[in-house]
């Protein structure tokens, strides 16, 4: 019995050379990026974060931001954008009295994980 193995081979049009990736794949990817990392976001009560700021992983997002756009730079690496909002006030780390007065309120926050960190951010307030 003869086994096909050209099926196998690494150099088989199903697997695409480096040169063979379009503008449009990397798109693609970035779409993927960004709907993994929005599937990943959920709504927690800030009491269940408060182990992660005592460690210095809790970042605070600006409401002006797309939480997941934030998250997808910074999952990238792209240190040029990270630190325009780090230097305009828009991304930092939770400071001891914001996290004093969002237990004392009990809120809830928008997170998603971003290893090592914890992005956080306000509820939108609905617009009727």
């Amino acid at each position: 019995m003869k086994i096909a193995t050209d099926r196998f081979r690494k150099d088989n049009d199903a697997f695409p050379k480096p040169e063979q990736i379009r503008v449009a794949d990397a798109e693609n990817i970035d779409e993927i990026t960004r709907t993994k990392v929005n599937l990943e976001t959920s709504l927690i009560p800030w009491k269940e974060l408060l182990r992660f700021f005592a460690s210095g992983t809790v970042i605070a997002v600006s409401i002006e931001l797309d939480m997941v756009d934030v998250a997808v730079q910074i999952s990238e690496d792209n240190k040029a954008q990270v630190e325009q909002w780090l230097l305009a006030g828009k991304v930092a780390p939770v400071s001891d009295e914001l996290a004093k007065a969002w237990l004392e309120t009990d809120v809830s926050l928008w997170a998603v994980v971003v290893k090592p960190w914890i992005l956080v951010q306000l509820s939108k307030p609905a617009i009727l």
